[in-house]
């Protein structure tokens, strides 16, 4: 098979032209996501510190609306009017002794 002098010109500038438009595609991905993805990160933490506040006010003022009460806090897991209080578990049942 004979290659004139101009096929192979051809043939190596076409693949010059296939190298560089895959280094340029591969170049402009690479830039695009480290462009994107601090934007994108800071995005999403945009969204979680607007977007958390946000939400307790929308839903604070929907119980408001509809007349639902706070909860009430009960006793403290402490609270013990005092006394000395010894918690055991036997297999049988969990209960509490005074001491």
């Amino acid at each position: 098979m004979n290659s004139s002098k101009a096929d192979v010109v051809a043939r190596v500038i076409l693949g010059l032209l296939i190298v560089s438009v895959l280094a340029l595609l591969s170049t402009y991905s690479f830039g695009f996501a480290m462009m994107t993805l601090p934007l994108l990160l800071s995005g999403v933490f945009i969204i979680f510190i607007i977007g958390f506040p946000f939400f307790l006010i929308v839903s604070a003022l929907k119980k408001k609306q509809q007349g639902i009460e706070p909860e009430k806090k009960g006793k403290p897991v402490h609270y013990n009017e005092g006394d000395r209080v010894v918690l055991y578990r036997s297999d049988e049942e969990s209960t509490s002794t005074k001491v």
